[in-house]
């Protein structure tokens, strides 16, 4: 899933008032550091109340300056924060003026897996030595790991999601891996979000939302043991499958969109 385009006038908030690494884990001196936005960020409840939707939150990625991305056990919700322009002439009290333009506006685009596993797990691979601190209060914070891959394990029966970060854009991507056996018509992606999808030429999915344009490319499928296989997403009004007309059901099938 990459981010085609997100054009904002705004000041980047985090979501936490520092982020602090450490080498390795549970040793050696602070060094105060940016984040990196090619990790996915293991929430501990510190990021609990920032979605607009009661889910429970098992990663957070940061994509950019000012998306955010929580990965959560039903979907993933996608959130900016913007800090409106204010003018200060049309407005007689200065302070008023200021109270505006410092209070944040937040824009979500939330996706769901349809009736996805109950039962599914979601956990981190490839993890950094370094790790994140995250103030819980005035003098008590929290740990937590971080990962350049997470995994979401039985998703539906038999089939996972890889989430990974490419080397060559500033988004991330997935694959679904479907597993022998496994019935990938059970796997549903609804934008309950978005304010409108069309399939382009190209079989990309174009989503429309108030954070701006997200486009899902066209699945390139392939069995894991080597060998191409024709896919194609099916798109019904928000509700985003995929169609994989023939392949082998005795062999494990990659889809990566």
């Amino acid at each position: 899933m990459k981010n085609k385009l997100f054009v904002f006038a705004v000041i980047v908030v985090l979501t936490a008032r520092a982020v602090f690494a450490q080498q390795p884990w549970g040793q050696g001196g602070w060094t105060l550091k940016p984040f990196d936005h090619k990790v996915f960020v293991e929430n501990l409840g510190q990021f609990d109340t920032l979605i607009n939707e009661h889910a429970d939150i098992k990663f957070m990625a940061q994509i950019g300056d000012n998306l955010f991305v929580y990965f959560t056990t039903n979907g993933i919700i996608f959130k900016t924060i913007d800090f409106p322009k204010i003018d200060e002439d049309a407005v007689e009290d200065s302070a008023q003026a200021l109270n505006k333009a410092n209070t944040p506006v937040y824009h979500y685009l939330n996706a769901h897996w349809i009736n996805c596993n109950a039962l599914l797990t979601v956990d981190g691979q490839l993890p950094k030595q370094s790790y994140y601190t995250y103030p819980t209060g005035a003098t008590s914070s929290i740990q937590v790991r971080i990962y350049r891959q997470i995994t979401y394990h039985n998703l539906y029966p038999g089939i996972d999601a890889q989430f990974t970060f490419p080397t060559d854009t500033t988004g991330f991507e997935y694959a679904l891996i479907v597993h022998p056996g496994a019935n990938l018509s059970q796997v549903k992606l609804d934008y309950s979000g978005s304010t409108g999808m069309v399939k382009d030429s190209s079989g990309n999915i174009e989503i429309q939302s108030a954070l701006g344009e997200i486009i899902d490319h066209a699945p390139n499928s392939y069995y894991q043991s080597g060998g191409n296989v024709s896919s194609f997403y099916n798109l019904n009004d928000t509700e985003e499958s995929f169609n994989v007309p023939f392949y082998d059901k005795t062999k494990t099938l990659v889809l990566d969109p």
